[in-house]
């Protein structure tokens, strides 16, 4: 069984790196991955309007939603509060 965690990525924040986690995304979807846990703070709600933060990020959210992983989890974070 293979599980793959990421944490805080924080995309739209300006010290995020985009870029790596589109490079981990096409990884996990080459892989053979049985659990990927999204564990929280994906987006960063905190300093950011929730709607520009998710329509800036659409292409990571529909790339995530069609990854071949079996079960992708995500775990709202403290600064994702607003999501639950």
């Amino acid at each position: 069984m293979i599980i793959v965690v990421a944490s805080d990525v924080h995309l739209g924040y300006e010290k995020c790196n985009k870029a790596d986690f589109l490079e981990f995304l096409d990884r996990c979807d080459s892989a053979s991955i049985d659990h990927l846990f999204l564990l929280g703070d994906i987006l960063d709600f905190w300093r950011r309007n929730n709607a520009r933060a998710v329509l800036e990020n659409n292409e990571i959210i529909e790339k995530i939603a069609e990854l071949n992983v079996r079960n992708i989890h995500y775990i709202v974070g403290n600064r994702s509060i607003k999501l639950r």
